[in-house]
Parts: C-alpha cells; structure tokens; sequence
C-alpha cells in the first residue's frame, strides 16, 4: 500500500483555486434558478376585495399553467413556478359555503353543505379575461363586476 503525501490525493480539484472555485459555484447555482418575475394583484367583486377563492393563467399557446390562492383580495404566483412569456387567459373562481345542509348529489342519504359560486360564469367557464405576461415581474389587478 502507498502512502500519498498531504494534497497529492485532491487530483484535478486540488489544483483549483479557491476563486475558481466560488466563480464555479457561482454558474452552477445561477444556473438553477429560473426565470421569470413575481406575477401578483388585486382582485376585486364590484369594488369589494374578493375572500377568497383560486386565480389560474393558463397559456393560449403551449406551456404551464400557474393558479394561485386569493386571500382577502389579494394574491402572488409562486416563485418557483414562473410563467413563459406569452398570452394567458385567466379564470377566477371563489366558491362559498352557504351554511344550508343539501342532500349529496351521488349519496342520497348523505348531506353536505351547499356552495354556491360567487364569481360569475364569464371569470371562469369560459373566461373573458386575458393578460400577456412578458417574463418580469408584473402586477394584474382585476376588477370584476356581478352585474
């Protein structure tokens, strides 16, 4: 058995210096981050911030869709999931319990709480609202009206 002096064992990595090795770092970890900026707004009901309910921009074209939780009138696309840039229609959608007890559609001896969708149809099934995102950050308020 050989013994290798202190160093020799490093091979090619020991060789390389130590700001080498931080510009290295430097590309491997901006290599994966992805693209893309913070997508976010406000979402009003006839001038009211809307409670609750879910926000989804689903591209004209090909590529992923991104939905967000809307809270109190408000809400941001996750940064992890960046939308391409390009055209999306957008569908909101905010379902609210009612607080009456209803027979289950597909368990007739059950019951459930009914819901009741407080969005009109044309946000969401299908929806009339579009937006282009261009790949940076951006802000998308919406203001939609019941009547």
């Amino acid at each position: 058995m050989m013994i290798k002096p202190p160093g020799e064992s490093f091979r090619w990595y020991g060789k390389i210096s130590v700001g080498h090795w931080l510009i290295i770092t430097f590309v491997l970890v901006a290599g994966c981050q992805r693209g893309g900026g913070t997508i976010a707004g406000q979402i009003t009901l006839d001038g009211r911030p809307l409670e609750g309910g879910w926000i989804t921009f689903r591209p004209t074209q090909e590529g992923p869709s991104a939905a967000a939780e809307i809270k109190d009138g408000h809400y941001e696309l996750p940064r992890d999931k960046p939308l391409t840039p390009g055209a999306y229609e957008v569908s909101i959608e905010y379902t609210k319990k009612t607080g009456r007890m209803i027979k289950h559609r597909d368990y007739p001896d059950e019951e459930i709480e009914e819901t009741v969708q407080v969005v009109p149809a044309r946000y969401h099934s299908p929806t009339t609202l579009t937006r282009d995102i261009d790949g940076k950050s951006g802000s998308f308020d919406f203001d939609l009206q019941t009547k």
